[in-house]
């Protein structure tokens, strides 16, 4: 990923509320831009057919039968070129062992505050592994 140009960011959020903020929080930013969103699997599928985001924010429990895993799942599995950053409230070890066996390239909390987030999407953009 080039540091100089802006990354296009696909976010995967079930929270409507949540999800509006996190995209005018990017848009806002000289570094990144919300290329989309999805509440769903079946959304984020039919996105990441028609758009390969740079980074691709997936939540871990969605609105739907399949979750966040299943969507890291699906971009590894179909070799879709997308740095994956798991943005949830699961702290414990097992789910960010499984985000990060499924393809995740870096896992934060709900609750980061908006400027450690844009802090974390800029160490994942320069090849770093954000974790909070």
């Amino acid at each position: 990923m080039d540091n100089a140009s802006v990354s296009n960011i696909l976010i995967v959020e079930d929270d409507n509320k949540l999800a509006d903020l996190m995209r005018v929080m990017l848009d806002a930013s000289h570094e990144f831009r919300c290329s989309g969103t999805a509440s769903s699997y079946e959304e984020a599928e039919d996105q990441l057919k028609n758009n390969t985001p740079d980074i691709t924010i997936v939540d871990i429990d969605l609105c739907s039968e399949k979750n966040g895993i299943d969507i890291i799942k699906y971009i590894t599995e179909n070799g879709i070129q997308t740095e994956i950053l798991v943005h949830t409230i699961h702290e414990d070890g097992e789910t960010l062992f499984d985000a990060l066996k499924a393809g995740a390239c870096g896992y934060i909390l709900k609750g980061t505050s908006p400027l450690e987030f844009l802090t974390f999407l800029n160490r994942m953009k320069n090849g770093e592994v954000p974790i909070s």
